[in-house]
């Protein structure tokens, strides 16, 4: 019933030729531009978060972090689940100890993106462990699945604990000055500071607030 008219341009081969070229150039300065963005991104990162100019940062190995949490915000430190509180310099109060470690020794970076890679987990467990076995006056004791007998101790403590296996979680200290955990639903009736006979197998040995404690199950608890 009508017409429309539209009016519209026509290239010539070397026009549309030109024209190919200058998106090839202006895609290629955006690809250039993105990469120095990723990679200022790659170097701000460390020092963003608590890493220092020499790309280090001080980790705690030994000591309990949560009660001066607000003290280490203060001094620069960072928080992140993979190397707990850390930060550019070593805090240097009594009760906590840690180590310097290299960024290139617990990160790596994603080719297309500035957030780190975590490959750490091994090195600082062996970290932590190292200085817990250093510092700690008590030893592992036995060989997992080993069946520890009659061993002098004392019942140190007595704790309620809320699991699906156990109420309560007993700690016995040998005389040697070693640590026994104990995971229960018994609730027997020595209280703390009590010289008992325990005999235990040996499931796991791991570390609380610098101790190395030796964890049993199976346990017979007799009075010495």
């Amino acid at each position: 019933t009508g017409f429309i008219r539209n009016e519209v341009r026509v290239y010539t081969e070397k026009q549309l030729a030109s024209m190919e070229k200058s998106k090839e150039r202006t895609a290629e300065k955006k690809r250039i531009e993105r990469e120095e963005r990723t990679k200022k991104a790659h170097a701000e990162w460390p020092q963003k978060n608590g890493f220092n100019e020499n790309d280090t940062t001080f980790i705690f190995l030994i000591g309990n972090t949560y009660d001066i949490k607000d003290e280490l915000k203060e001094a620069g430190y960072k928080f992140n689940r993979e190397l707990g509180w850390h930060g550019p310099a070593p805090y240097t109060k009594d009760g906590y100890v840690q180590t310097e470690v290299n960024f290139d020794n617990v990160y790596q970076f994603y080719p297309y993106g500035y957030q780190p890679d975590f490959i750490g987990e091994d090195y600082i467990n062996q970290l932590k462990e190292e200085a817990v076995t250093a510092n700690s006056t008590s030893r592992y004791m036995g060989e997992i699945k080993e069946r520890l007998r009659n061993m002098n101790v004392v019942l140190e403590a007595k704790n309620p604990c809320k699991g699906i296996y156990a109420d309560w979680i007993y700690k016995f200290r040998t005389e040697e000055g070693n640590l026994c955990c104990w995971f229960t639903s018994k609730d027997m009736d020595y209280e703390v500071g009590a010289e008992l006979v325990l005999t235990g197998t040996v499931t796991k040995h791991d570390n609380y607030n610098g101790e190395c404690e030796t964890f049993l199950n199976r346990c017979i608890v007799k009075e010495k």
